[in-house]
């Protein structure tokens, strides 16, 4: 049996800092307005194109830890946030951009 600290997930919040994983546990409420611990990530992508508010790479981020079912628990919305932020900031690096590229 595994024990709860050797999860992924948890290692996953413990790399980002306290304040972001903060910040993103109200927008992960925000999102999951029935309180189910999910949110779809189809209705991600749906409110966040809409708003055009979308940053380059983000959904497929998302899509690579999205359960088969297309959901998301905040663990996993964490995890596909840091995969775009270690993406960014490679590019970044490789690149020389100074802001967050738009989709």
């Amino acid at each position: 049996m595994t024990s709860s600290s050797s999860v992924h997930p948890k290692s996953t919040l413990d790399a980002l800092p306290a304040s972001f994983v903060s910040a993103m546990r109200v927008l992960f409420d925000v999102m999951d307005d029935q309180r189910t611990g999910h949110v779809r990530l189809a209705d991600i992508e749906e409110r966040w194109k809409e708003n055009g508010s979308v940053i380059r790479g983000l959904v497929e981020s998302l899509r690579k830890v999205t359960t088969a079912n297309g959901l998301l628990t905040f663990e996993r919305f964490c995890a596909g946030l840091r995969i775009c932020l270690l993406r960014h900031d490679s590019n970044k690096r490789s690149q020389g951009q100074h802001s967050l590229p738009r989709a």
